[in-house]
């Protein structure tokens, strides 16, 4: 990473800002709403929005996120206190349910990685000690390409589980493809495969195939994945399952075994990231 600015809690390179993850701190250094999940949750992304203004963006500049929790149950309360925030096009999202946090008084950190909207004079001004002090080294070509604005597209494909837009399914960035944690959930939001690890794999890469395929890329096209396992029995299963599946050139990856995902009977959750060349229906025959 070229690292143009940094302010607490968020990192700008070019136009991307990398937030840092975000408690319910306060600045003091108290915490807000000691027990209450829904203040902890809006103190959260209350601090995620000044920590994209620092940079010139905004909360709805945020293309994805993840959310730890310490009690799975809690989630309906965060649920709504974060509803509506990002407008109509909230970021793609992962939740876990994990032991605790940094202090035991946390229920919920949160981190995300923003694209910064533009024309945004902030982010300019924020880059542009960094940007001189690299124009020795770096043609000014250079620096233009690297940080030339891409559009940022929201879907949520047709033959995905709903979510009432609580979150985005996939986000397309120029070539970049965000695409949110994929369960065993099918089209009507049911669970596939329940008690059954092989089922529930082919059931989260059917997804990420539906998902990837809307932007015009393939499972090929995807290049890192993190793997949340609940139980490490089913390891073997899932791994048999997805064995293939990428071809002779898989993505990196991280497996971590969990304590539970948001429903109980989801075995696995995967997270992905992707670079596509072409739009929907754009080239894809000269890939």
């Amino acid at each position: 990473m070229h690292l143009l600015a940094a302010t607490p809690g968020v990192l700008l390179d070019g136009t991307e800002a990398v937030d840092l993850g975000q408690t319910a701190g306060d600045m003091d250094g108290s915490i807000v709403g000691v027990g209450d999940p829904a203040a902890q949750t809006k103190q959260v992304y209350a601090r995620l929005g000044r920590a994209m203004e620092s940079v010139g963006g905004k909360l709805e500049d945020i293309v994805t996120s993840k959310a730890y929790i310490t009690d799975v149950n809690l989630w309906p309360a965060m649920a709504d206190a974060r509803a509506g925030l990002f407008g109509g096009k909230p970021p793609t999202s992962t939740l876990l349910n994990i032991s605790r946090l940094a202090r035991p008084e946390f229920l919920i950190e949160v981190e995300a990685v923003g694209y910064l909207s533009r024309g945004s004079d902030s982010a300019a001004e924020a880059g542009s000690s960094s940007s001189r002090s690299r124009s020795q080294r770096e043609s000014s070509e250079e620096v233009v390409g690297r940080e030339e604005m891409a559009n940022v597209e929201h879907s949520q494909p047709k033959g995905m589980s709903p979510n009432n837009n609580r979150y985005t399914h996939v986000v397309k960035v120029g070539p970049w493809v965000s695409i949110a944690g994929q369960t065993a959930s099918d089209e009507n939001g049911d669970v596939v495969g329940i008690g059954d690890p092989a089922a529930q794999t082919k059931q989260v890469f059917k997804n990420l195939t539906t998902a990837i395929e809307s932007v015009g890329g393939t499972l090929k096209d995807i290049v890192k994945t993190t793997v949340y396992v609940v139980g490490e029995e089913h390891l073997d299963a899932i791994r048999e399952a997805r064995a293939g599946l990428f071809g002779d050139k898989p993505p990196t990856s991280t497996l971590l075994v969990i304590s539970r995902l948001a429903r109980p009977e989801f075995l696995l959750e995967i997270e992905r990231d992707g670079l596509t060349r072409y739009g929907p229906g754009e080239g894809q025959d000269e890939r």
